[in-house]
C-alpha cells in the first residue's frame, strides 16, 4: 500500500501539467560582437543569425550585413525534415551555458512556399511542453506512432493553417538515459526554466524579424507544468520594460496554477514537501516511469506489474492512462477510458497501441528542484517568488482545460490575473461522469482533438495576431 501511495504521488508530480493592443517591437541589438560562449538575452540576435545561416532562410538587409561577422558555436545539430506536403520541421540545439548539458532544443514547424523558404505570417505561437515530454513527442505525436498519421499533432495542424509554430525542449529533456551522475541538475529550478524559455523566445523572435516577419512579441502556450513556467515568466515580464518582454498572449493548457480547493491544494503541498526531503538528501532528479510502463505493457502484457502490484503490466498501463491516479475521489485523469466497475479496460479516444507508443517516447529524467518550486508556487501555502505580480499580468489569456483533466480547477488561478481578455475552453465529450471525460493528454492525442481543441486554439491565435 505504501508503494501504491508513493506511485500516486509520483504520477501526480511527473505529469502536471478580443482585439489586443499593438505589441511593442523587439529592440535590435546594436553591438553584435560577443565573447560569450553561450546564448543569453543579450546576444540572442547573434544566435538567431547563426540559426538563419544554417537553415538557409532569406534575411533582411540588416541580417545580410551582420552575417559578415563570425559567430561562436551557439547553434548545434540542425535538422530539417518533411512532416507532410509543404510543412517542414526544423530543429536545433541552443547552447545556454558552459556545462555539457546546458543546451535547450529549439523547434520550428512551418509551411514553406518553396524549399527552405518558410511563409511570412503574422500568426505565430511558441509551444512549451510539460513533464516527461519534449516538443516533438508532445506536439507531434504522429511522428512517434506507426498507427497515427505522420502529421498528426497540434504543431503540424497549426502550421498547415499558416501559423509559424516555434517551441522548446527544456534542458532536462535532452539528458540521455545512460547518464548516471545527475548532480548538475542541483540548481535546475523554475528560474532556469524561465530563463531558458525567454532566451529561446528571443532567438525565435529575432529569427522571425530578420527573415521578414516583423519584431512582434509572440503568443506563448504552456502545457501542464509548462503552465506554471509560463505564468512565472509572465510574472517576471510585468517588471520589465515593454521592449524587453516576449509574450503577447498566453494559452495555458490544463493546469491549475493556483488552487482554492483545499484537498487539491494540500495534495500539491504534500508532494512539494516530499520533493524537498529528496533534495535535502542529495537527490536532484526524478525518474520518469513512462518508458518502463509502456515497455512492460507491450512486451509482457499479462505479467505482474512491478510498478503497480496486483495489476498486470497492461492493466497498469491502462490505469496509468485512464484511472484515478491522483487518488480516490479526484476525477482528474490523462485519457478518457472505457470503465468496467470503475477500472479502465480500454481507451475511448486513442488505441492502446497508440498509448504505448506515447509512453515509450518519453524522457527518462526531470529536474527535481523545478518540480519542487513549481508545486510550492501552485499550493500557495508558503511564499513563492514566482507569483508576486500575477495581478499585473494583462496579456490576453485562452485557458484550455479538459473536462476530465484540471477543468474547473483552473478557474480560480485565472481569476487572479489582471487580464481583461480571458476566454475559457473546456473540451468535453459529454460523458456521463467526469471519470470518463476528455482527459489531460487527450488534448494532444485524441482522434477528435482537432475539432474540440486545435481549431478553437487556431481561431484564437488568428484573432490575437498583429
Amino acid at each position: 500500500m505504501k508503494q501504491l501511495t508513493f506511485m500516486f504521488a509520483l504520477l501526480f508530480s511527473v505529469l502536471l501539467f478580443n482585439g489586443c493592443e499593438q505589441a511593442p517591437n523587439l529592440a535590435p541589438q546594436e553591438d553584435l560582437e560577443t565573447t560569450a560562449s553561450f546564448v543569453t538575452q543579450e546576444n540572442a540576435e547573434q544566435a538567431a543569425l547563426a540559426l538563419l545561416q544554417q537553415s538557409g532562410w532569406p534575411l533582411d538587409a540588416a541580417g545580410q550585413a551582420a552575417l559578415a561577422k563570425s559567430y561562436p558555436g551557439f547553434i548545434k545539430n540542425y535538422q530539417r525534415e518533411q512532416v507532410s506536403g509543404n510543412v517542414y520541421h526544423y530543429s536545433y540545439e541552443v547552447v545556454v551555458g558552459e556545462g555539457d548539458y546546458d543546451v535547450v532544443g529549439l523547434h520550428r514547424v512551418v509551411r514553406e512556399d518553396r524549399p527552405n523558404r518558410p511563409i511570412q505570417t503574422e500568426k505565430a505561437v511558441f509551444l512549451l511542453h510539460g513533464d516527461a515530454k519534449r516538443f516533438a513527442t508532445m506536439f507531434m505525436p504522429g511522428a512517434f506512432s506507426p498507427s497515427m498519421a505522420n502529421d498528426f499533432g497540434i504543431a503540424p495542424y497549426l502550421a498547415a493553417n499558416d501559423v509559424d509554430v516555434w517551441g522548446i525542449d527544456q534542458g532536462w529533456t535532452l539528458v540521455p538515459a545512460e547518464e548516471t551522475d545527475l548532480s548538475f541538475m542541483a540548481n535546475w529550478g523554475l528560474q532556469r526554466q524561465i530563463d531558458d524559455l525567454r532566451t529561446a523566445m528571443a532567438v525565435a523572435r529575432f529569427a522571425r524579424a530578420r527573415s521578414g516577419n516583423g519584431h512582434h512579441q509572440m503568443i506563448l502556450s504552456g502545457y501542464s507544468s509548462g503552465v506554471a513556467t509560463g505564468f512565472a515568466a509572465l510574472n517576471e515580464e510585468t517588471q520589465l520594460p515593454p521592449g524587453q518582454r516576449h509574450i503577447s498572449g498566453f494559452i495555458p493548457v490544463d493546469l491549475a496554477v493556483k488552487m482554492n480547493d483545499p484537498a487539491m491544494q494540500n495534495s500539491f503541498y504534500v508532494e512539494a514537501l516530499s520533493f524537498k526531503e529528496m533534495l535535502d538528501n542529495g537527490y536532484y532528479h526524478l525518474d520518469i516511469p513512462f518508458i518502463p510502463i509502456g515497455n512492460l505493457a507491450r512486451n509482457d502484457p499479462d505479467g505482474d506489474s512491478p510498478i503497480l502490484p496486483g495489476l498486470t503490466n497492461l492493466q497498469a498501463a491502462l490505469f496509468f492512462g485512464a484511472g484515478q491516479i491522483f487518488g480516490a475521489g479526484v476525477p482528474t485523469h490523462y485519457l478518457a477510458g472505457v470503465l468496467d466497475g470503475g477500472f479502465p479496460v480500454d481507451l475511448q479516444l486513442m488505441s492502446i497501441e497508440q498509448w504505448l507508443d506515447f509512453l515509450e517516447a518519453a524522457t527518462p529524467y526531470e529536474a527535481l528542484l523545478f518540480l519542487y518550486e513549481m508545486e510550492m508556487m501552485i499550493s500557495d501555502v508558503e511564499a513563492s517568488p514566482f507569483d508576486d505580480y500575477f495581478g499585473e499580468i494583462e496579456v490576453p489569456i485562452l485557458n484550455v482545460a479538459a473536462a476530465g483533466g484540471f477543468g474547473a480547477y483552473t478557474y480560480y488561478g485565472i481569476s487572479l490575473m489582471g487580464s481583461s481578455d480571458v476566454t475559457h475552453l473546456i473540451p468535453s465529450i459529454g460523458a456521463p461522469s467526469l471519470e470518463e471525460e476528455f482527459g489531460h493528454i487527450d488534448i494532444f492525442t485524441a482522434y477528435n482533438a482537432e475539432t474540440l481543441v486545435w481549431e478553437p486554439v487556431l481561431n484564437w491565435i488568428s484573432a490575437h495576431s498583429d
